[in-house]
């Protein structure tokens, strides 16, 4: 006999996030949640029951009246605790300058994958999924690029406080200095015109983070890469071959999505979920 399982999508308040996180003891995540960490203040409290009685109306928790205490859905406690012990994350961060940053986690662990969303400042949307295609399919989403790729061919592998000197002189628009910073530490003068041209359009920025091992201890590990996409096209910064080096490459699109997927794939040899078909359920 087959067991059934559910794909579970539900959204939350920061005030329903926040009486969760004091139920559970949920530990606080890469990510982070729209319930900020605030001291047991009377509006604390108000926020709290509201938060309560608003997962009571959804059906989300229940009273257990002879044991006196609150029962939280077995499938939404089953998603937050996978995101409190999942020991594999992979991070997604988007941001343009004069936009609101877009974050998304997904973790990892035994036959649940749960993607956490920031949507909106004050709502955390999670997705819990149980089969590999349903997960890699979420991922795509995540991969989200605007310009079609790269003209000229450009690599740079840098010390990294020569790329944090070259930002610097950018943020303050002079891009004579970023160019010769990088040129006078072993950039070819084109590549590094080019690079930093590009820096001075509006450009969008992507940070892929592949996390494993215990998220609460110091012995995580961490692999991941940074992408600028700009309109003249998209720029990988990634961990060089020497510590302490940053490698800047100059991709066409198809070479970034293999980038992401170097990072990515690792994480999901291994996990099949459940090889049932999954329903879905949405809160």
């Amino acid at each position: 006999m087959s067991s059934q399982t559910f794909n579970i999508d539900v959204q939350l308040s920061s005030e329903e996030m926040l009486f969760l996180n004091d139920l559970l003891s949920l530990p606080d995540l890469p990510e982070g949640t729209s319930a900020d960490r605030e001291q047991d203040t009377e509006t604390t409290q108000i926020r709290k029951t509201a938060g309560l009685n608003s997962l009571r109306a959804r059906n989300l928790v229940q009273d257990d009246h002879a044991a006196r205490r609150v029962v939280v859905d077995s499938l939404l406690l089953a998603t937050l605790i996978t995101c409190g012990e999942a020991r594999q994350a992979i991070l997604f961060a988007h941001s343009r300058i004069g936009r609101q940053e877009n974050v998304a986690c997904i973790h990892i662990h035994n036959i649940m994958a749960v993607v956490h969303r920031r949507e909106r400042p004050k709502i955390d949307r999670f997705t819990a999924v149980f089969d590999r295609a349903t997960l890699t399919e979420l991922i795509q989403k995540e991969m989200i690029l605007e310009s079609p790729g790269k003209g000229e061919d450009a690599f740079i592998e840098i010390h990294n406080e020569i790329v944090r000197e070259a930002f610097q002189a950018l943020s303050n628009n002079d891009i004579e200095t970023a160019i010769n910073c990088l040129a006078e530490n072993g950039a070819q003068g084109s590549s590094a015109k080019l690079f930093c041209d590009s820096l001075l359009q509006p450009y969008s920025k992507m940070t892929v983070v592949a996390m494993s091992g215990d998220k609460h201890r110091d012995h995580q590990q961490f692999r991941g890469l940074s992408l600028i996409d700009a309109p003249d096209g998209i720029w990988s910064l990634r961990p060089g071959s020497r510590e302490g080096f940053t490698i800047i490459e100059h991709l066409a699109r198809e070479e970034v999505y293999q980038r992401i997927n170097q990072v990515v794939q690792g994480f999901l040899i291994n996990w099949q979920g459940e090889e049932n078909a999954a329903s879905s359920s949405k809160y």
